[in-house]
């Protein structure tokens, strides 16, 4: 059985896209262009925060929980783990992206700023 997320469906900005929330059986997917992206045992805030594209349209990430971990997926690749992690906010000009996080050492990333990250993207996707 197929349930979608409650307010999950999202255009990229250039309407190309389509992504949304689906649970298919016990676990929980984003759809990217009808392709179900890794299985988790949610995806943040209760399965009603929509995947966020980058204002260019190339990006496409979310927060889900798998296990223990709150996970960072950008592109369908985990980014990070860590206790708690918010959707991404990507740059106007989509080559940064910030999130909130909590509980992991953050030293890899190029500025911390009371608990949000500030990463640069690298690489085209989608």
């Amino acid at each position: 059985m197929i349930s979608i997320g409650n307010h999950s469906f999202v255009f990229s900005p250039d309407f190309k896209h389509i992504a949304y929330k689906a649970k298919i059986g016990a676990n929980w997917h984003v759809v990217l262009d009808n392709m179900a992206g890794p299985k988790y045992d949610s995806t943040f805030e209760n399965n009603t925060t929509p995947p966020v594209f980058s204002p260019d349209s190339r990006r496409m990430g979310y927060s889900a929980k798998k296990a223990a971990n709150a996970v960072l997926i950008i592109d369908g690749q985990v980014e990070a783990k860590y206790a708690a992690v918010t959707p991404p906010v990507f740059s106007r000009d989509s080559k940064r992206m910030g999130y909130a996080v909590d509980g992991r050492p953050l030293l890899e990333y190029e500025k911390i700023v009371g608990g949000l990250v500030c990463a640069p993207l690298t690489g085209e996707k989608i």
